[in-house]
């Protein structure tokens, strides 16, 4: 019984425990997650574009592409 009511008193005091962090490491943290997040965004776009030329090159291969499209009905 001794240990029971230690341990929820742990409990309750680790619960409304409150932790404060300095600017300067919320900042830190910040440029850290810019840094991360840019290269992805850049790898993405570069797949975006690499579907885009070929996709652009598809079309440009077939010279009867833009007769179909215009006689292609509407879905």
């Amino acid at each position: 019984e001794v240990h029971s009511v230690e341990h929820q008193a742990s409990i309750d005091a680790f619960a409304n425990a409150r932790f404060e962090l300095p600017q300067e490491t919320l900042q830190a943290g910040d440029e850290v997650v810019a840094g991360l997040a840019a290269p992805a965004a850049v790898e993405q776009n570069e797949e975006i574009q690499q579907k885009q030329n070929q996709e652009e090159a598809e079309v440009e291969k077939d010279p009867f592409a833009a007769s179909d499209a215009i006689n292609k009905p509407q879905e």
